[in-house]
C-alpha cells in the first residue's frame, strides 16, 4: 500500500529519470537542431554525431497554424466554387424550364423527331441538375475547408 509520500517520491523519480540532455549540453542540443541533418558540426574540433529528429520524438508535437497566404487562396477558390455553382445552377433551371416547355408544346402527340427533341432536352436537363449538385458539394467541402487549421508536426 502506498501512502501519499511514497507516490510523491515515485513519481519525482521518474521526472528525474526523463530529463532533457538539450538542456545541459551544446553538444546534445546541436545534435538534434536539424530535422535533416546534412552538414557537420563541430564543437570544440570534435564532431557532433547528428541525429534524425523522426527517430527520437515519439509522438511529436503539432502546431496548429494557418497562415494568411493559405486562408486568402482558400478564400478565393471558395469564391470561384461558389460562383460555378450558381452558374450551373442557372444552367439547369434553364434546361429544365426548356424541356418542360417543349412538353407542353407537344403534349400527348408529336411527331418521332419532336420527341426525340424532347428526350435530348429532358437528358440534358437531368445532366446540368446532376453538374450543380456535384459542384454544390465542392464548394461546400471548400467553404469548411477555410476554417480548418493546418496542422504541422
Amino acid at each position: 500500500l502506498l501512502t501519499q509520500m511514497d507516490y510523491e517520491k515515485e513519481y519525482e523519480d521518474e521526472r528525474e529519470h526523463f530529463e532533457i540532455p538539450e538542456k545541459k549540453s551544446f553538444r546534445a542540443y546541436t545534435a538534434v537542431l536539424y530535422q535533416e541533418p546534412r552538414m557537420r558540426i563541430y564543437v570544440q574540433n570534435s564532431k557532433v554525431r547528428t541525429k534524425r529528429l523522426e527517430t527520437l520524438s515519439y509522438l511529436p508535437k503539432q502546431y496548429e497554424y494557418s497562415s494568411a497566404r493559405f486562408k486568402a487562396r482558400s478564400e478565393k477558390e471558395t469564391f470561384e466554387a461558389e460562383n460555378r455553382c450558381k452558374l450551373a445552377e442557372e444552367r439547369a433551371r434553364e434546361a429544365e424550364s426548356d424541356a418542360r416547355n417543349l412538353e407542353r408544346r407537344l403534349g400527348d402527340g408529336g411527331t418521332k423527331e419532336e420527341r426525340m427533341e424532347l428526350r435530348v432536352t429532358q437528358r440534358h436537363a437531368v445532366d446540368c441538375r446532376r453538374d450543380c449538385e456535384v459542384l454544390k458539394k465542392l464548394a461546400e467541402r471548400k467553404r469548411k475547408l477555410v476554417n480548418y487549421s493546418r496542422c504541422s508536426a
